[in-house]
């Protein structure tokens, strides 16, 4: 495992550096549909992707990997950037996703990846710390 300090503020999150194998990523091999919630609970955007294996420019050291957009719609705020290059991080059966490459501007959607799919958080990470802004729910779109 890495350590790495984000910003001033020396967060610390602890990624994995091992290569990912496709039998760890299992259902990721598969399109993706999530759901974003603001605080509320109300639908604030659907994002549908598919995870590659392709490696991913990130200012955030681990193991990321590229998503395709499939589809996107942002239906209010706090809007979360789905036209972003997004990349995702698989460490055990947490599924991170996020708009990486924008270093101290990180916008993440994170949860356990279970047999009914994901749940999880959205929130941002930064300079100022990590703001939760809603939640998110995901399950394989096939």
């Amino acid at each position: 495992m890495k350590i790495a300090h984000v910003g001033a503020a020396a967060l610390l999150l602890l990624v994995g550096c091992d290569e990912p194998r496709v039998a760890e990523r299992g259902a990721l091999g598969v399109p993706w549909t999530f759901m974003i919630l603001d605080t509320q609970r109300k639908t604030v955007g659907t994002l549908g992707v598919r995870f590659t294996a392709e490696k991913a420019q990130s200012c955030i050291s681990g193991d990321w990997r590229k998503i395709v957009v499939v589809s996107f719609k942002s239906l209010g705020e706090p809007a979360f950037p789905g036209k972003d290059p997004l990349a995702y991080s698989l460490e055990g059966r947490q599924l991170t996703i996020g708009r990486n490459e924008i270093c101290d501007g990180y916008v993440m959607l994170q949860g356990e990846l279970t047999d009914a799919g994901l749940s999880g958080e959205y929130f941002t990470l930064g300079l100022g710390g990590q703001h939760q802004m809603g939640y998110v729910l995901g399950k394989p779109s096939e």
